[in-house]
């Protein structure tokens, strides 16, 4: 339906010393089928960082003349979203079978974050992609390719870099990257796959310190895990947010019902409260907000990281022992622990333990019961955050399954009629699967629905669904019914 002609991204440094990444990407719609997956074009960026683009669709009509329709200012949107950053969105106008798409910008980004470079598109095959990346000789910068489909070359060649402080020019050595491949499929995730973005050919890179341009000092980014360990515990978003008890010991008092039983009972009568309390945004975080925990509760909705915050200073307050960890969800990708680094990191949940027993929670997701974790966290590495040196890393295996139990009774007659009853017993992620269907629709609605696309003729007499609400309990649907013929 499309093909992308090209996509060529640098990374260069202009004439302040400042990093810039800019990119320039054509595409080829050749038929109306193609219309909802090129459209709409989106960026996530930082509030501080500066975006500069150009963008337009080129059409032809039936005399073979050539129009030019831009996108124009008013047809920009931005949206503003949390940890201090923006998605700005467009549409390209004037779609028509046979246009073109072109699309160039400039960003001018953070010295530390040289971004990956992705050489397969999502959507569309490309014909010609091509990375190049200019590196000053006194950084500490490592680059990696991995993927499925070999490069079609791999070029680095010496290249100075002049930038001009007042009225007088600098200039350093430099070595300038290139990176192409010709004809790479479009990429098509296989079920099962734990992070889709693994696989995806990519070029990324490690910077382990620098010398900013016209500087002399040298300065580490990321020595070793105890750095990224120690960065979280001093930031105010995340090891300040783990001090303030004294707010939910007294919510506690206020809530005598959370503390009346065994610390295991008082662990899943606070999980449960939290998450009653607490509504999801939608997004992943391992940093809170920058409101007061306190205020964030008072509102009743937050990011992952403020929800089980809260979760974390009630365990604390009612005497659990549990234990902050930072992980990265399966979309964000695995993380690689020989490249010490925060920026893998999407999401913040805990390790509880209580008695014999260990518990890995999250009360972000409603439907998902004490001890269990969505399967967007499972398989996950987790960067412990004690003051443990030594200890870094935990595993988010889970010990539940996914487990069902049907037992029917059937009956036919001498037409061929059939009659019966069944009862169906869910635990673990079955009925947590359920249970999340369930509870968006109406209840009938959904019965008759999931077994009419079992089988199309079924007839439901009645049926009753049993610890629908109560996740602590094995989900248990009873249905009479009849099938003709």
């Amino acid at each position: 339906n499309a093909v992308v002609l090209f996509d060529i991204g640098s990374v260069y440094f202009d004439s302040e010393g400042a990093v810039v990444f800019e990119r320039h990407k054509r595409l080829k719609v050749f038929n109306r089928n193609a219309f909802d997956v090129v459209a709409d074009v989106s960026f996530l960026m930082y509030q501080r960082e500066r975006l500069v683009f150009d963008a337009a669709t080129f059409s032809r009509n039936g005399a073979g003349k050539v129009t030019k329709k831009e996108v124009e200012n008013k047809q920009i949107f931005d949206t503003n979203l949390k940890k201090s950053k923006k998605e700005r969105k467009f549409t390209y106008p004037a779609l028509s079978e046979g246009c073109i798409l072109d699309l160039k910008y400039v960003r001018y980004t953070d010295i530390v974050s040289l971004r990956n470079w992705y050489f397969q598109d999502g959507d569309l095959p490309t014909i010609h992609n091509e990375y190049r990346l200019q590196i000053p000789d006194s950084w500490d910068y490592t680059t990696f390719y991995r993927g499925q489909h070999p490069l079609t070359s791999q070029t680095k060649a010496a290249k100075d870099i002049t930038f001009l402080v007042g009225s007088h020019n600098y200039t350093f050595q430099g070595t300038q990257y290139k990176w192409i491949m010709h004809d790479s499929p479009k990429f098509e995730a296989e079920k099962y796959v734990s992070s889709e973005i693994d696989y995806i050919d990519q070029i990324t890179g490690k910077l382990t310190s620098y010398i900013p341009l016209g500087g002399s000092d040298r300065k580490d980014v990321i020595k070793d895990w105890g750095s990224v360990k120690e960065m979280y515990m001093e930031h105010e978003q995340f090891g300040k947010k783990l001090e303030t008890a004294n707010y939910f010991k007294k919510l506690l008092e206020a809530n005598p019902q959370l503390t009346k039983g065994s610390a295991l009972q008082n662990a899943k009568a606070i999980y449960a409260f939290v998450k009653k309390e607490m509504e999801w945004n939608d997004y992943y975080s391992d940093f809170s907000d920058d409101a007061k925990l306190s205020t964030i509760y008072e509102r009743h909705t937050g990011n992952s990281a403020d929800i089980n915050f809260i979760l974390y200073n009630l365990l604390q307050a009612g005497g659990i022992k549990v234990t902050p960890l930072v992980t990265s969800t399966r979309e964000y990708g695995s993380i690689e622990r020989h490249y010490p680094s925060w920026q893998q990191f999407n999401h913040f949940l805990l390790f509880a333990t209580i008695g014999e027993s260990d518990f890995f929670l999250d009360a972000t997701h409603d439907a998902v019961p004490f001890g269990m974790l969505h399967t967007n966290m499972l398989n996950r590495y987790c960067l412990i955050m004690d003051k443990q040196p030594k200890d870094l890393w935990v595993n988010t295996q889970i010990n539940v399954g996914y487990q069902d139990s049907e037992k029917m009774t059937l009956t036919v007659d001498q037409e061929g009629n059939l009659q019966g009853s069944m009862r169906l017993t869910q635990q673990g992620y079955s009925a947590y699967k359920k249970r999340l269907i369930a509870r968006k629709v109406e209840t009938k609605k959904f019965i008759e629905a999931y077994y009419a696309e079992l089988v199309p003729d079924i007839v439901i007499d009645s049926f009753q669904m049993k610890n629908l609400e109560n996740d602590t309990l094995p989900l248990v649907t009873v249905l009479h019914f009849k099938i003709p013929q």
